[in-house]
């Protein structure tokens, strides 16, 4: 399951540092992609780069494999980072019966038919039909929500908080009953220098340095969020374009922009349709936060989870089996009361929510176990976030 914790503000110090690390070790060594070139990364399992400086030339792009669990990526670097060309974690478009994958780092989409699923992540939009009847299918929803009001019963929530911090996707949308899947999330990428981020966006060439758009899916609903992108550097210059469009701006929510340095008088946007809107700047100068709280699953449905396990966590019960299965949650350094939110997703037919709370004001580690309802005969996809 995903270890990270959502809704939360963290306690984080917004104090100007006189040295600023990323946190990158070097032992990637330079990245550099020249002009007119194209390279693919594969994600480390922690979703770490740890560069010493990273080059993309104009029209260079730069695209990702995910690793397995799906995790958001981070580019840390010692030395510059200087981009005149694009970076992608966009998601797929898709118009097949099958959920739509999220971007790197983002959630997937629900799948299609007589039953369709709904989408992942904490603002999944709900299955429906694709373009008529009462309700559309719900589109994916992040620092917005999609303002058709045919899809307000069906729309993801809002979810997170304007540092990123934690770092988290976009949501996916919701599957169709003439069988489209919905398209996932865009995906969600963090880029970190200790000393410089020079972004060199060149109108000749009109499309974004980031693009972090969802997916678009059939008639255009049932859509992706877009995702999340941030930048932290003692300075942070020039003009960017970022892209955080949902796959559709009728029928799903933006994603996030933050861009934390020093000297941000130098910094410009050129937004692609209102993804300014959803940016927000300052001097977080965190990366990964000393002792952040977490949130793992321990045990569920009577089977102990891998501490070490860090795939999302799918449960198949036997036909058969009651529905009735207790979810054991441990929680680490919150220091307070946590109000927690079970999300049952099989991959047919609706999502279900539970809530409970785990006293943890006396911090370290911290458990508690609560009864869901998880349908027997299909493989379910277990989630927890704080709410």
């Amino acid at each position: 399951m995903k270890r990270f914790t959502l809704l939360t503000l963290l306690g984080l110090s917004l104090n100007s540092f006189a040295q600023f690390s990323s946190g990158s070790d070097g032992s990637d060594g330079e990245l550099t992609v020249g002009s007119d070139t194209s390279v693919t990364l594969q994600v480390p399992e922690d979703g770490i780069f740890n560069f010493t400086s990273v080059t993309v030339g104009f029209r260079g792009n730069v695209f990702f494999t995910p690793n397995a669990a799906n995790t958001p990526i981070y580019i840390l670097s010692t030395g510059d980072i200087s981009l005149t060309g694009r970076i992608y974690v966009n998601a797929p478009d898709n118009n097949r019966i099958q959920a739509g994958l999220g971007g790197p780092g983002g959630f997937a989409g629900g799948p299609g038919g007589p039953n369709p699923g709904d989408g992942l992540g904490p603002g999944g939009g709900k299955g429906g039909t694709e373009s008529s009847g009462s309700a559309f299918r719900g589109g994916g929803s992040f620092a917005s929500q999609a303002p058709s009001t045919a899809t307000t019963t069906t729309r993801g929530s809002i979810y997170g908080n304007p540092l990123l911090v934690p770092l988290v996707g976009g949501s996916g949308g919701g599957g169709a009953t003439s069988g489209v899947g919905g398209a996932g999330g865009g995906g969600a990428i963090c880029l970190a220098s200790d000393t410089r981020i020079f972004l060199n966006w060149n109108n000749s060439w009109a499309v974004p340095l980031f693009d972090a758009s969802g997916g678009t899916s059939a008639s255009n609903t049932g859509v992706g969020s877009g995702g999340a992108i941030r930048l932290v550097a003692p300075d942070v210059s020039g003009i960017a374009r970022f892209d955080i469009q949902p796959g559709n701006t009728t029928y799903g929510g933006y994603g996030r922009i933050r861009v934390d340095s020093l000297n941000p008088s130098q910094f410009g946007i050129n937004s692609v349709g209102s993804s300014s809107t959803y940016m927000t700047q300052g001097s977080n100068m965190v990366v990964f936060p000393s002792n952040q709280p977490t949130i793992r699953v321990t045990e569920a449905a009577g089977s102990t989870v891998d501490p070490a396990r860090t795939d999302p966590l799918f449960v198949l019960l036997p036909v058969g089996t009651g529905s009735d299965q207790d979810i054991t949650v441990e929680v680490t350094d919150f220091g307070t009361v946590v109000p927690l939110r079970v999300t049952v997703t099989p991959e047919q037919g609706a999502k279900a929510t539970f809530d409970f709370t785990i006293d943890n004001t006396a911090g370290g580690t911290s458990s508690g176990t609560t009864t869901v309802q998880i349908p027997a005969g299909t493989q379910t996809r277990v989630d927890v976030w704080t709410r």
